[in-house]
């Protein structure tokens, strides 16, 4: 299983745009250089500052687009839009549900496990997307008869 999700992981990496990513992290560290210049934060909380809205704000919706819309031919923009769009719908109902249903207390901690954690299913439910739609016409053959 580990190697399968490594290797997919991997074709993954080569697809994806290194210099964009580059670019991003560039942007992210001279956002954080001008936070700490105007003495509003230090560095290390200007960075964590960033890289949080970078992690709740884009990664969980980049992920879904990246992993179930990219089939379509979206433009970058459309995908910049979907990602910021259903990362801000997935982090809330997420969440929420853990809040709620769960009884997990709303911190920096939690919420950060709690969207690693759907990040990480979001790679697995793509690594086995074959299998899951194999397992449902199974199911689904068995019943008609």
């Amino acid at each position: 299983m580990i190697k399968k999700v490594e290797r997919y992981c991997l074709k993954w990496l080569k697809k994806t745009e290194i210099y964009g990513i580059l670019g991003l992290i560039v942007v992210a560290f001279l956002i954080a250089i001008i936070l700490v210049a105007t003495g509003t934060y230090g560095f290390g909380e200007s960075l964590r500052a960033v890289f949080g809205l970078v992690y709740v704000l884009f990664l969980p919706g980049y992920f879904v687009v990246r992993c179930f819309y990219d089939r379509e031919g979206l433009d970058w923009i459309e995908k910049l839009g979907l990602s910021v769009g259903l990362s801000i719908a997935l982090v809330i109902l997420l969440i929420l549900i853990t809040n709620l249903g769960l009884h997990i207390p709303i911190v920096a901690w939690a919420n950060f496990l709690v969207i690693l954690v759907l990040l990480i299913l979001i790679v697995l439910l793509k690594v086995y997307e074959k299998q899951i739609k194999d397992f449902g016409l199974k199911i689904k053959k068995k019943f008609k008869r």
